[in-house]
């Protein structure tokens, strides 16, 4: 009877931490290589030093409490998840239709992208960013720029003609903003193109946490995963006394 008790706890943990696991694996993803238009950059920047670029893959493959563990990265880059200066925030484009993704914060929206120039506009400025990315790489450390195309800061931050500033407003939030610390998190927006009509989407939310997870939406807590463990124990508990009285 000891054994038998002692095999049904032991298979019950092991189907728990298998259920904990497989939830976990579901949630983390791994960066993209070689950006492609299509792919959404993910840019940090502390205002000096060097900027971190990361390839997030395509829109359409986002799921909610998806996240990517980009803590070493950003400590390669000189950049702690936590640091009270750091600034962030997603953005991309797609052309079937012409849409712009991009973070935002607050009551802040997104600049509606009224005629096919302004989108292919921004397109270059976004696709200038990426330009660090081509290749079989999926992050790069860039060194920062006062302003123009060639860093995150200068680009979302500095601004000036063909940066994303210049064309899509701040993508970023306030230094701080969006980290686990802060009450608040980044919105993530579509913007189509239209004549007089552009809509803007929300879609979901981009947050850095402070281990250095960036992630999108919501994210299983580990009281969650727990629950799936616990169910995993009671339903072999179930099945193990409900063989008993069947024998």
């Amino acid at each position: 009877m000891k054994n038998r008790l002692k095999n049904t706890a032991k298979g019950a943990a092991i189907v728990g931490l298998a259920l904990a696991s497989v939830v976990s694996a579901q949630a983390q993803q791994v960066l993209v290589n070689s950006y492609a238009q299509g792919d959404l950059i993910a840019g940090f920047t502390t205002g000096s030093g060097n900027d971190l670029l990361v390839n997030l893959g395509p829109e359409s493959w986002l799921v909610d409490g998806h996240y990517w563990d980009i803590a070493s990265l950003l400590s390669s880059a000189g950049i702690s998840a936590t640091d009270p200066n750091l600034q962030f925030g997603v953005v991309g484009d797609s052309t079937g239709p012409q849409t712009v993704f991009s973070t935002h914060t607050g009551a802040i929206l997104p600049n509606k992208i009224n005629s096919i120039s302004v989108f292919n506009t921004a397109n270059t400025a976004i696709g200038g960013l990426g330009s660090a990315l081509l290749g079989n790489v999926s992050s790069a450390i860039v060194p920062e720029t006062a302003t123009g195309q060639s860093s995150w800061y200068g680009s979302t931050v500095g601004g000036g003609t063909g940066t994303i500033f210049a064309n899509l407003g701040s993508v970023n939030g306030a230094p701080g903003e969006g980290q686990a610390d802060q009450s608040s998190a980044l919105d993530f927006y579509a913007t189509t193109v239209g004549t007089g009509s552009s809509t803007r989407t929300f879609l979901d939310t981009f947050t850095l946490q402070d281990n250095g997870a960036l992630v999108y939406g919501t994210i299983p807590e580990p009281a969650t995963n727990a629950m799936f463990a616990v169910a995993g124990l009671l339903a072999f508990a179930f099945r193990n006394k409900f063989s008993r009285k069947q024998a």
